[in-house]
């Protein structure tokens, strides 16, 4: 299993572990919590900690998927 160690300037580090050698994620964890959208915060990154992964051969077309899962838009932030 290879694991991806996140070091950032502060705080403590921390880990990305997927869960198998496949290409499509299926679902995700952050610090044991499942965690449906497909971004995280410099927040997240700063304080460390894990992010696991489940891994599969096909794509899950949910996971992701709802609006609210989409990342923030700066542009919007920007439109007010």
């Amino acid at each position: 299993m290879t694991l991806s160690q996140i070091r950032p300037a502060a705080g403590p580090p921390g880990l990305c572990r997927p869960a198998e050698r496949t290409q499509y994620i299926q679902s995700a964890r952050l610090n044991g919590k499942p965690i449906a959208r497909t971004w995280i915060s410099h927040e997240e990154i700063v304080r460390g900690g894990e992010l696991a992964f489940t891994m599969g051969s096909q794509p899950n077309r949910n996971w992701g998927s709802r609006p609210e899962d989409a990342p923030p838009s700066l542009t919007a932030a920007y439109a007010k």
